[in-house]
């Protein structure tokens, strides 16, 4: 095991030139790597971008596959994509836009599309966001997604006022409506921009979440199934992490399920400093590293 528990793998995806963060992604059919991600658009905002690779290394074109335009978007921001695919082969996006209808002061919401190739979507449930509010003042973003026993998670991070949290909603209806897990208790406090994956001997939960006040550190975490803490991981930035890191993705299989339970893949914005500032717009490319997942088990082995 590599000191402190991860080993990275430098830039996963380059686009040049633009701002790429927030993956999701799968291993699907055919052992395909299939990323999704948020990056600049053409119209100069955040969209979703899709590219494929079947050795990690090489990457099909990256392709702009949804973006905030028309109502009630209004041309609005589309980003932090969460992508699972259904058994009956149904690819669900939960992704972050601006709900126009929340005027005069534009509020982050999670919206839900679907499609039959994780390429081509079509907007559900007429455009309408899809996981409840506990306060009209609210801004809901990057959604994480899992499907456990027919249900889906969707596991999204809660900003009120100065505060940050990461809250649960379960679906058993395919997406079409959501309720609030644990009566609308956070399931971790004080962070945002967390992704999670299922470890099913035992079930648990794995997540990893953006930390420091200036993006500069990755924070892992344990879960119980019913969502209580078991442990949490710092590990030393050196070596592996840039200046800024920015909304991390685990890879799982389709429904959100680990892949090995001792080594889990993480994928994360990353990038320079412009100034005092961590948006560079021209500076952020996807990087990956190996979460080895004993460092939270077994302290003593870090």
């Amino acid at each position: 095991m590599p000191p402190g528990g991860v080993q990275g793998r430098g830039v996963a995806l380059a686009r040049g030139g633009a701002y790429d963060y927030g993956p999701s992604m799968m291993l699907d059919r055919g052992h395909s790597l299939r990323l999704w991600w948020c990056g600049q658009g053409g119209t100069g905002l955040d969209a979703v971008f899709h590219a494929r690779s079947n050795d990690w290394a090489t990457w099909s074109e990256p392709v702009e596959v949804l973006n905030g335009a028309g109502p009630p978007y209004q041309g609005q921001v589309a980003g932090s994509p969460a992508v699972v695919r259904t058994e009956d082969g149904q690819y669900l996006m939960f992704f972050t836009s601006e709900d126009a209808a929340r005027t005069p002061d534009l509020h982050y919401q999670i919206f839900l599309a679907r499609s039959a190739d994780g390429i081509a979507w079509e907007h559900a449930s007429e455009r309408r966001p899809v996981i409840p509010l506990l306060d009209p003042g609210d801004d809901l973003d990057q959604p994480s997604a899992v499907i456990l026993a027919g249900r889906i998670l969707v596991f999204h991070s809660r900003k009120f006022g100065e505060n940050k949290e990461v809250l649960a909603a379960e679906s058993s209806d395919l997406g079409a409506s959501f309720s609030l897990c644990n009566d609308g208790q956070p399931v971790l406090d004080g962070v945002g921009a967390c992704d999670f994956v299922h470890l099913p001997r035992p079930q648990r939960f794995l997540a990893v979440c953006q930390a420091g006040r200036a993006l500069e550190k990755l924070r892992f975490y344990l879960l119980a199934r019913d969502l209580g803490l078991i442990a949490e991981l710092e590990p030393a930035a050196d070596r592996w992490l840039q200046p800024c890191n920015h909304s991390p993705g685990l890879l799982g299989d389709p429904a959100g399920v680990a892949l090995d339970e001792s080594i889990v893949p993480v994928f994360f914005g990353a990038g320079t400093r412009a100034g005092n500032s961590c948006w560079n717009p021209g500076g952020w490319d996807i990087h990956a590293a190996d979460l080895y997942t004993g460092a939270l088990l077994n302290p003593d082995c870090r």
